[in-house]
């Protein structure tokens, strides 16, 4: 049974991802945040009962990446959450220059 929609054709990059941050699976990505009594695919859908399933498990994969770097700050861990999110989910790369889309830019001073 797949986890999430598409699977099949996401679960490679998805596992690109896990590598990269020395997780086993997605699977373990839960038990990571199970383990710390996290539970982002609860969150994902308490906010959005209609979300998919995809969601939920980027979401975790997300949490379990900022768990797994030691985020302490908010701002740390919304970047690796939407580090999970965008490379699992959405094949995002970094923009030019290394930014991934979700940072701010910086604007000339008005």
């Amino acid at each position: 049974m797949s986890l999430f929609e598409g699977y099949e054709r996401r679960i490679a990059q998805v596992n690109e991802v896990c590598k990269k941050y020395g997780i086993g699976s997605i699977e373990d990505a839960k038990k990571i945040c199970d383990e710390k009594g996290i539970d982002p695919a609860g969150i994902v859908k308490d906010l959005q009962p209609i979300a998919f399933e995809n969601a939920a498990w980027a979401y975790t994969l997300g949490a379990a990446i900022a768990i797994k770097k030691g985020n302490k700050t908010a701002v740390e861990a919304a970047k690796s959450i939407g580090e999970g999110v965008l490379r699992a989910r959405l094949r995002c790369r970094p923009q030019e220059g290394g930014a991934w889309p979700w940072q701010p830019r910086r604007h000339a001073p008005i």
